[in-house]
């Protein structure tokens, strides 16, 4: 049951622009002043920095985070090496928590305080989906989010299997559960305490994300190379799996004489409508770009809208 989307941590709320992740407000002026929102402080009201110095190594950014979670998870042994921290607890499983998707998120920060407040909001998320595990999943939790069918593979092999289901090109389905500051991968214990099997697990999540977004895409333009593009307004920590729900894109697609998407980090959706000379094109270039160089990313290839469902364009 112990097993974290450490790489799919929620984007804090407060602001997100395709160029940057989103960042939080009220982050501290600097490292020594960092706290985690999310975990109780030590008796002495010291910073996570002050345990392990500036943040100025990997080894130094993997110890602050670690501290954090030490001091939020009093009943895990935290272990770590630079880049990843292992959470064991007593009569349990060991999951391992990685730090690329931080490194990437601080460094797109735009600011020192920004980057800080990424770095809290992913010790409080960690912390958060650590503790959910005590408790039994919710229905009203069940999500499902897309991503690539090499980063299902990479995890854990000690760790329960997630959930997944295809989804097409080199994209899976897997099955979460949404927690207010981060997700949790649901595996089949979970499956099995709601009563559900596959085909009521995959209708419940999509359910469960077509109730919590507005009836309409909301929409905002964005410049794309050669041609202007639109992006979905999301800002939710599910833009990238508005493309389980093509329903939601008909009224767009049918206006616009046809539509294509794409999602190359979790956090940003891009469509090109139909009637837009070049826009395909520059969707294209737009999601390879940002799939390179984003946080979390999910795929950069392009998408055509069917009314069944988007279908990957080869």
């Amino acid at each position: 049951m112990l097993l974290l989307l450490a790489a799919c941590h929620r984007a804090p709320t407060a602001t997100a622009t395709p160029d940057a992740p989103a960042a939080s407000e009220g982050a501290a002026a600097s490292p020594e002043e960092a706290r985690v929102s999310g975990g109780p402080a030590t008796g002495e009201g010291r910073s996570l920095a002050d345990a392990c110095g500036a943040l100025e190594s990997l080894e130094a950014l993997t110890c602050v985070v670690a501290e954090g979670l030490r001091r939020g998870l009093p009943q895990m042994s935290v272990s770590w090496e630079p880049g990843t921290i292992a959470l064991t607890r007593t009569d349990g499983p060991t999951a391992r928590v990685s730090l690329d998707n931080l490194l990437v998120a601080m460094a797109q920060a735009g600011s020192e305080e920004a980057a800080l407040s990424v770095l809290e909001h992913f010790v409080a998320s960690t912390v958060e989906a650590v503790a959910a595990g005590e408790r039994t999943v919710d229905r009203a939790e069940v999500r499902a989010v897309l991503k690539p069918l090499a980063w299902v593979r990479a995890l854990p092999a000690e760790a329960p299997a997630p959930l997944t289901r295809p989804f097409g090109g080199e994209l899976v389905v897997v099955y979460v559960r949404d927690l207010p500051r981060s997700l949790r991968l649901l595996d089949a214990d979970d499956a099995r305490a709601l009563g559900l099997d596959d085909a009521s697990l995959d209708g419940l999540a999509r359910a469960n994300l077509r109730a919590g977004f507005p009836p309409e895409p909301q929409l905002v333009p964005f410049a794309g190379l050669g041609a202007p593009l639109l992006r979905v307004d999301a800002g939710d920590g599910y833009a990238a799996s508005r493309l389980l729900l093509p329903r939601h894109f008909a009224t767009l697609a049918r206006e616009a004489g046809g539509l294509h998407a794409a999602v190359p980090t979790r956090d940003l959706m891009l469509l090109a409508r139909g009637d837009v000379r070049g826009a395909r094109e520059a969707l294209r270039i737009e999601a390879e770009q940002r799939f390179s160089a984003g946080p979390y990313p999910v795929s950069p290839r392009v998408w055509r809208w069917t009314p069944s469902g988007f279908l990957p364009v080869e």
